[in-house]
């Protein structure tokens, strides 16, 4: 399951998608108010997160996650909100918090071979 960023929509990630779709089943979807997908004010991550959920739930009920940006914050907070994530990818930072309140900590990450990582994920499959 891909999750887009949040300046942007599906589109951003129709390349990977693209080249993740000969081995996975790839669900990459519009988050709220990008695309033609509607949104309710105000803004909470735990819509966010319940969305995430229901995308996985009619995936089959476990997913990989990646997720890019904002999305993978987003990712990050899906994952320790306990659903069922079995893989999860995204931006190299650590993540501490609740889904209400969360602490992105930068400190002592490092930058990493994005490509790299997915080339040696996708042979792991």
């Amino acid at each position: 399951m891909l999750v887009c960023g949040g300046s942007v929509d599906r589109t951003s990630l129709a390349g990977l998608a693209a080249l993740l779709e000969p081995n996975f089943t790839v669900f990459n979807y519009d988050r709220h108010g990008r695309g033609p997908s509607g949104d309710t004010p105000p803004y909470a991550v735990q819509s966010e997160v319940e969305d995430i959920g229901a995308v996985i739930a009619a995936a089959g009920g476990s997913a990989f996650l990646f997720g890019s940006s904002s999305g993978a914050a987003l990712a990050l907070v899906a994952a320790a909100s306990g659903l069922p994530v079995t893989k999860d990818y995204e931006a190299p930072f650590r993540f501490t918090g609740t889904i209400d309140h969360v602490v992105i900590d930068v400190s002592g990450a490092p930058f990493h071979d994005a490509a790299a990582e997915l080339r040696i994920a996708m042979a792991e499959q």
